[in-house]
Order: structure tokens, then C-alpha cells, then sequence
């Protein structure tokens, strides 16, 4: 009877053991086991000194730079030209190698920058401008040598010792910033550089 309850209690011990194994109910590591907790993040704080304001553009100011850059240009023209070829255009008029000779000159400053639309020179008299030499000569809307321009602007009509910026404005080839120089070919003439961007 003994023999039998000891067998019993070991065989039940061995049962226990096996249960225990087999659903790893073990005694805990000593070690610590760090288990991944989530956490939130906090959005970034904004202060007055981070925040940027989207600059506005207005069309003030790309006129006011567009001026001041036109100024500059024509006042760079005017003492490249060759005036003594532009004097012979206001004795002999488009057909000469003098007119020639100053369209490849204007057209080439046309080419300087993108914004420029026109290149001409006028001569003012009597209170009228009269084209001398167009960059678009050659062209349908193009002026002729010798041509009044009706619609000028009054500031081109009247003469001066100083560049000028003029516009907006329009005339009958559209809407224009204009900037001008004198141009000095001698006495009892007066003839000024014009640049017009189209805005």
C-alpha cells in the first residue's frame, strides 16, 4: 500500500513537472525585459520669430524694378551708339549704309535682355517725335524712317538733357513702360534712344 501511494505521488509529481514545461510556466528571467511603449509626439512649436508671411509680389514693384533696370540700359546704350551714323540717317533717311549700319546696332541691344519689346530712336521737333530707326524695320507693325509718332507719349515729343521713364501707357502697338535718352548729334537737333517693354 505504500509502495503504491509513493509510486502514485511520483508519477503525479512527473505529471506536474510535464504540465508545467509544456505551458511555459517558468520562473521569470532576473534580467528586465523592456517592452516598446508607444509615445506621443508633440507637434512643433510655432513662435512669432518662425512663422514666414508668403511675400506678395505687386505689380508696383516689379514696374518700379523693371524702371529702374530700363534706365539703366538706355543710359548704357546711348553712349554705344554711333551717332555719327545716326546723323547721316537724319540727312539721307533710310536708304543709306549709316541706316543700316545703326538697325544692326538697336537690334543688337534688343537682344541684351528678354523684357525689351522695342529699340528706336526719334527725333523731336516742334513738338512731334518722328522715327529715325526702328529694330523691328522690315516688319508689318514696324515704323517707317521718317514716320510722326501721333500717339506718342508727350515726354517723348518735347526735348531733354536727362534720361526718363515713361508709363504705363498705351498706343496703338499696345501697352509699355518706356525708357529714353538723350542722344547729343550736335547742335539744333534733338534725338533720344527709346526702349519700351510691353507689360
Amino acid at each position: 500500500m505504500k509502495r503504491t501511494a509513493g509510486l502514485t505521488f511520483g508519477i503525479s509529481l512527473l505529471m506536474l513537472m510535464l504540465i508545467i514545461f509544456a505551458t511555459g510556466c517558468t520562473q521569470p528571467s532576473s534580467t528586465p525585459v523592456s517592452t516598446a511603449t508607444p509615445t506621443a509626439t508633440a507637434a512643433p512649436k510655432v513662435t512669432p520669430e518662425a512663422t514666414t508671411v508668403p511675400t506678395v509680389i505687386t505689380i508696383k514693384a516689379v514696374n518700379d524694378t523693371l524702371k529702374a533696370d530700363m534706365l539703366t540700359l538706355v543710359g548704357t546704350m546711348a553712349k554705344k551708339i554711333d551717332k555719327g551714323n545716326l546723323s547721316r540717317v537724319l540727312k539721307e533717311g533710310e536708304n543709306s549704309t549709316a541706316f543700316a549700319s545703326v538697325l544692326s546696332q538697336i537690334r543688337e541691344f534688343k537682344a541684351i535682355d528678354s523684357r525689351i519689346a522695342y529699340v528706336y530712336a526719334l527725333e523731336q521737333k516742334n513738338g512731334t517725335a518722328t522715327f529715325l530707326v526702328d529694330s523691328d524695320h522690315g516688319t508689318v507693325n514696324a515704323a517707317k524712317c521718317g514716320q510722326e509718332y501721333t500717339d506718342a507719349p508727350a515726354a517723348m515729343k518735347k526735348s531733354t538733357t536727362v534720361p526718363f521713364i515713361v508709363g504705363p501707357y498705351t498706343d496703338h502697338w499696345g501697352t509699355f513702360i518706356s525708357a529714353a535718352a538723350p542722344l547729343d548729334l550736335g547742335s539744333n537737333t534733338s534725338v533720344i534712344l527709346v526702349i519700351d517693354s510691353q507689360v
